[in-house]
């Protein structure tokens, strides 16, 4: 509990109305969740407003209102006038809750593909070295034995706040979270005291929020333009967007790992190198701080895994101040994240991997890699996208699926409130009319049937789109499904 007043001077407001001191007891966003003598934060939603639940929230027992806009209440509830009622809960929580993420190492994950391996890769190697680690992401939330589902990426600020608080009670010392494009410019992560944070990579995606790829990036920056001098920046790239995103980051430690020294005067390079992938595992050499430690691991498939696992490597080294040879070991069996390149061995002798490539760039790191270490047979792949989404990639990825796999069967992807027809229609525009090695099955389960059916030994299935996720969306509805659960009647 805390004073209102105390709270009030944290948080940029233009005025209060009845301002009347009250003991506080919680911050809500949601007026279904408040409690007597709380604040409740309009925030624009979706669809709708804040606004419109202000008088349930009074009901509830709300004491004070936070928002953009006048409204009218009962003289007994203090109402305060905000620019942006987002930055204003992100504000209120940080202060209600006392700072929780300067109390803890906090450790932010941001790229369009790999926040969640790298998330679970750094968890892994931190629990090595002896620390106490919850996670926060796309797959869940993770601490003390306790799995809580995930409704959004990074969940809004008054929640990572709350839960920041449960963790340390726990005695979590460490979190790693992802942080998504959306949490950024939507102000969920402002005001969190990240000690590190980590640079992926940037790919087409979310255009259908951010319009474009400039927007997307710009927002991934935020997350670096907010650290300070003591935060640690790692990034991996091999592109322009590393030098962007870290351009204005104030950190003195910024690591760049490349496959390249590219001989920039703002980073500390860590250079990978001598790599190899089969479906056994990776292998390859990194190099920091003047070392080369050789790093292996058996259950992690594909190059871009070797990617995350060194990011994660440098991230760990330099949190922990342990070399990083001491991490080499834990390297050999460390695994991958729920519905990451995970493996499923079929009765007929049949290798499937269900993986969460929702994206180009993703989608064909995915298949190369299958493509690649299939010594004979085909590569069969099932896939669709996400309704209610980012349209422009569709075309893209039924392009990269029709020219590096054998056969492509396109299926439904949580439709949400699309037509599964039209989304279908979409993909199939970017593949050449020449090319006919697709063939299109609605049903998500028959798609995997056939795909199973169509296989001998030797070939490779490929399951993407969906990964971890245990439901399929379509309208409003939300039904279960889970791609591993229909690939295991065929084992």
């Amino acid at each position: 509990m805390k004073q209102l007043s105390e709270i009030l001077q944290n948080v940029t407001y233009s005025e209060t109305v009845n301002f009347i001191e009250h003991t506080i007891n919680g911050v809500f966003y949601d007026s279904r969740e408040v409690i007597p003598n709380s604040i409740f934060v309009a925030i624009k939603g979706e669809k709708v407003s804040g606004d419109t639940f202000i008088n349930m929230a009074i009901k509830q027992g709300a004491t004070v209102i936070v928002t953009e806009q006048s409204v009218h209440v009962p003289d007994s509830v203090v109402v305060v006038l905000v620019e942006d009622a987002r930055k204003a809960l992100a504000e209120i929580s940080n202060a209600f809750y006392d700072f929780p993420s300067k109390k803890l190492t906090l450790v932010g994950v941001t790229g369009t593909n790999g926040k969640t391996t790298c998330s679970f890769l750094l968890k892994e190697l931190l629990t090595f070295a002896g620390k106490n680690v919850g996670v926060i992401g796309t797959t869940g939330i993770y601490f003390a034995d306790k799995v809580i589902p995930a409704t959004h990426t990074t969940p809004e600020s008054s929640k990572i706040c709350s839960l920041l608080v449960e963790m340390m009670e726990y005695g979590i010392d460490t979190v790693i979270m992802e942080v998504s494009s959306h949490s950024l410019t939507l102000f969920r992560v402002y005001g969190l005291h990240f000690s590190a944070v980590m640079f992926t990579n940037l790919t087409q995606d979310h255009l259908d929020f951010h319009k474009t790829m400039h927007n997307y990036a710009s927002a991934k920056k935020m997350l670096f333009d907010m650290v300070g001098e003591k935060s640690i920046a790692v990034l991996f790239s091999t592109d322009e967007w590393a030098e962007f995103m870290i351009s204005d980051c104030k950190s003195t430690t910024k690591v760049l790992v490349s496959r390249e020294d590219n001989n920039s005067t703002i980073f500390f390079t860590s250079l990978i190198s001598n790599e190899t992938s089969s479906l056994e595992g990776i292998s390859f050499d990194v190099q920091y701080s003047n070392q080369i430690t050789h790093i292996t691991s058996s259950s992690l498939v594909g190059k871009f895994n070797c990617e995350n696992l060194s990011i994660s490597l440098i991230i760990a080294t330099i949190l922990t101040n342990i070399p990083l040879q001491f991490f080499a070991s834990a390297c050999k069996s460390i695994t991958a994240a729920p519905g990451r390149m995970e493996s499923v061995l079929l009765q007929k002798g049949v290798r499937a991997f269900v993986d969460y490539a929702h994206t180009p760039d993703a989608l064909e790191k995915v298949l190369l890699t299958a493509k690649q270490n299939i010594s004979n047979g085909k590569l069969i792949v099932v896939f669709g996208c996400g309704g209610n989404r980012d349209t422009t990639k569709r075309p893209l990825m039924g392009a990269i699926a029709s020219s590096i796999a054998d056969v492509v069967i396109i299926t439904n992807d949580n439709p949400r409130e699309e037509e599964p027809s039209e989304i279908i229609h979409n993909i199939i525009a970017g593949i050449s009319k020449d090319n006919h090695n697709y063939t299109v099955v609605e049903n998500r389960a028959e798609a995997i049937q056939y795909a199973v059916e169509c296989s001998k030994q030797g070939d490779c299935i490929v399951i993407a789109g969906k990964g971890h996720e245990n439901y399929q969306i379509t309208g409003t509805t939300k039904t279960h499904f889970s791609d591993q659960e229909e690939l295991v009647k065929y084992q």
